[in-house]
């Protein structure tokens, strides 16, 4: 499903040039069905410009259509080509306290309220969805999602005076790729996915 998707992208990536588009270790154009496959998230992906569609492939979970938001406008950017390793809070980046709050606060409490201090249940999924642990935090783990960026995710166990809490970080090196909108779309659908 790519309801989210704003037409103009899809049209937009059919005008650009294939060479432009494809990175060999995560996209490849398929001519046969005027498609690029797509490996992001620990799942499979293609995306038909002419069609304005984006469909999971191989047993791939249906997406939120945040992530669609997300998969186009990264293939549309200018990618970096490696993680910096440096991670920051959404609000690190330029505009980003003005801009994450309100409608667009990160909606972190989905992961908090499916698993409050069941940490072995987090774990699992985390596991599950290719996550890779962290040394932070009561639970952390990292995700590879595409190219360089990397998202990780903190969780700290509630107590009698404080109830269970999500952090979701981001690799640096989206503040040089992605608009905070497209931020945004791939931290709520890193929610969405680890919640459910």
């Amino acid at each position: 499903m790519a309801d989210m998707v704003d037409r103009r992208l899809f049209a937009e990536l059919e005008e650009r040039r294939i060479e432009e588009i494809i990175l060999p270790e995560y996209c490849e154009f398929i001519e046969k069905e005027q498609c690029y496959r797509v490996r992001a998230w620990n799942g499979m992906y293609a995306v038909y410009p002419g069609q304005r569609k984006i469909h999971p492939l191989g047993g791939t979970d249906q997406p939120h259509s945040y992530f669609n938001v997300f998969l186009i406008n990264y293939l549309l950017g200018e990618k970096a080509s490696k993680s910096t390793g440096n991670w920051i809070s959404e609000k690190d980046l330029v505009g980003g306290v003005t801009f994450f709050r309100g409608p667009h606060k990160i909606p972190t409490d989905l992961i908090s309220v499916a698993y409050g201090n069941d940490v072995d249940a987090l774990s699992q999924k985390c596991l599950q969805l290719g996550g890779k642990p962290l040394d932070m935090a009561d639970c952390s783990f990292s995700f590879d999602i595409i190219g360089s960026i990397r998202i990780a995710l903190l969780y700290w166990q509630g107590d009698e005076d404080f109830p269970a809490e999500a952090k979701l970080l981001i690799d640096s090196s989206v503040a040089d790729s992605l608009r905070l909108d497209v931020i945004f779309g791939l931290l709520c659908d890193a929610c969405v996915r680890i919640a459910k």
